[in-house]
């Protein structure tokens, strides 16, 4: 007869993942750091702000839990976040000479929308899959976690990689004691 495996939770004073999120990609800094990890590097910025939130509220995520974070965000963007992203961008660059503003404006709110339930996607995850935290060593879970998705993407194989912008992650995140 086997055991039954223990539900494991997260801590009930984590904000949503949303609200944290929301707080910081308004910090100043933080939207050019996470876009040129994104766009330069290859790391997804919902994931990366997965990764910061994860270790600033919870014990430190196992690999499978990384992992299988990483396949709810690959899934979820190449079906649905990247395509809107492209619609806007190329609206943005204007096609066959259509002024488009007010339709790159609702595709803009649509992509928004759609990284909104991937982050609610993500925090429910978390839920049943990340334990609580009982260290007070925020910033080392965040940068362990955020080094091991960079690892996992072989972000540090794109040219100019950096670990100092991982660094700035943690300075806009956990550093400056962004709470939901």
């Amino acid at each position: 007869m086997g055991r039954r495996p223990r539900k494991r939770s997260a801590t009930v004073t984590a904000p949503s993942l949303w609200d944290w999120s929301s707080g910081v990609y308004a910090r100043p800094g933080a939207q050019r750091t996470l876009l040129t990890l994104q766009d330069a590097h290859g790391l997804n910025v919902n994931l990366i702000l997965w990764c910061a939130w994860a270790g600033a509220h919870h014990a430190e995520p196992d690999g499978a839990a990384l992992k299988t974070a990483m396949a709810i965000t690959a899934e979820w963007d190449s079906a649905v976040v990247a395509p809107l992203r492209a619609v806007r961008r190329a609206l943005k660059s204007g096609v066959a000479g259509i002024a488009a503003e007010h339709l790159r404006a609702e595709v803009k709110a649509a992509e928004l929308a759609a990284e909104r339930a991937l982050l609610a996607r993500l925090d429910a995850f978390s839920q049943g899959a990340l334990l609580p935290s009982h260290d007070a060593d925020r910033a080392g879970r965040a940068r362990r976690t955020l080094a091991a998705y960079a690892r996992a993407a072989r972000a540090a194989q794109s040219p100019g990689f950096s670990i100092s912008l991982l660094e700035e992650v943690i300075r806009l995140t956990v550093d400056s004691s962004v709470e939901g």
